[in-house]
C-alpha cells in the first residue's frame, strides 16, 4: 500500500507499509499520532491494519474514506468495538 503522509517540515513522506510498520515510520520520522486526527483513505486489509494502529498509538479520532460506505462503516464499527 502506497501511503502519502504530508507534514510542514520535511514537506513529505511517501512510506510503505501496513500497521505497526506504519505507525513506526512515523515514530522513526519523529512523528506522534497521540491526540492526532488521522483520515484513511480505504477499507481493505492494510487501511484496517493502519487504522487500528494508529487508534492504538493515541489518535484522537480516525477518519475511513472509501467509495463504498458500508466497508467503511464495518471497519467504523471494528474501531470503535477494539480500541
Amino acid at each position: 500500500m502506497l501511503l502519502w503522509i504530508f507534514t510542514l517540515s520535511p514537506p513529505l513522506y511517501v512510506v510503505y507499509a501496513d500497521g505497526k510498520g506504519f505507525v513506526q515510520a512515523l515514530k522513526n520520522a519523529s512523528v506522534s499520532l497521540d491526540g492526532k486526527k488521522v483520515t484513511i483513505l480505504g477499507a481493505g486489509g492494510a487501511a484496517k491494519a493502519i487504522a487500528v494502529e494508529c487508534a492504538l498509538a493515541g489518535a484522537a479520532s480516525v477518519t475511513i474514506i472509501n467509495r463504498t460506505a458500508s466497508r467503511a462503516q464495518e471497519l467504523a464499527e471494528v474501531l470503535s468495538k477494539h480500541t
